[in-house]
């Protein structure tokens, strides 16, 4: 299996100053996230979480639920793969975006 490694990541042009960086970042994120990502890994966080907090979030970054339930949830978190595996490690602040990617699957998932 190939990986997006950090490296590429943070390589990827959408960090660059050229263009529409919002959107190109946004995806770049969502594809490095999302590869630690699994249906154990979003169950879990719908579990802590709650189905009807997350239907209910109306910010883009799920920011309206406190970040003390996201960091909560992170020592727990079953992910698809290692962080190693992507040329990273894990720090509280990846899990997060981890936790929140699998958020967003699950609620586009469930409109």
């Amino acid at each position: 299996m190939s990986f997006y490694t950090r490296k590429q990541y943070m390589a990827d042009p959408c960090h660059s100053a050229d263009g529409d960086r919002k959107a190109a970042a946004a995806a770049a994120h969502r594809r490095y996230y999302a590869q630690l990502v699994n249906a154990r890994t979003i169950a879990y966080v719908v579990s802590i979480i709650g189905a009807d907090k997350l239907r209910a979030s109306t910010d883009e970054h799920l920011n309206d639920i406190p970040l003390r339930k996201w960091d909560n949830l992170t020592s727990g978190l079953p992910l698809a793969t290692s962080f190693a595996n992507l040329e990273d490690y894990a720090t509280l602040g990846g899990l997060v975006c981890v936790a929140k990617e699998a958020a967003h699957q699950w609620i586009e998932a469930n409109k």
